[in-house]
């Protein structure tokens, strides 16, 4: 029987080791005795990207460097842009309001 629950870090880590795995999500899934579609939520929600994720809709917000003149990154369903810090909030609440 599979767990009803598993930690943040318990996800990630299945998620990386998936990706390493070579497998399928299913045959992962099944060999670890996770149910299919409790992994296919953690993968939805985290984007298949287990490194990074704050919800369904947004993957990875960060900073690159630490100047101001740098930009910064938005993943969104698939779709990446790049932001200056000052137009960042305006970004941010137009792709919110999605």
């Amino acid at each position: 029987m599979a767990r009803a629950f598993y930690t943040n870090e318990e996800k990630t880590k299945h998620m990386a080791m998936w990706k390493e795995s070579g497998l399928n999500r299913k045959e992962y899934a099944a060999s670890n005795g996770i149910n299919e579609g409790t992994f296919y939520k953690w993968l939805e929600r985290k984007h298949e990207n287990p490194e990074t994720g704050t919800g369904k809709n947004f993957v990875e917000i960060r900073q690159d460097g630490v100047q101001i003149e740098e930009t910064i990154k938005v993943r969104m369903r698939g779709i990446e842009i790049e932001v200056t810090p000052s137009a960042f909030e305006t970004v941010l609440k137009i792709l919110v309001a999605i």
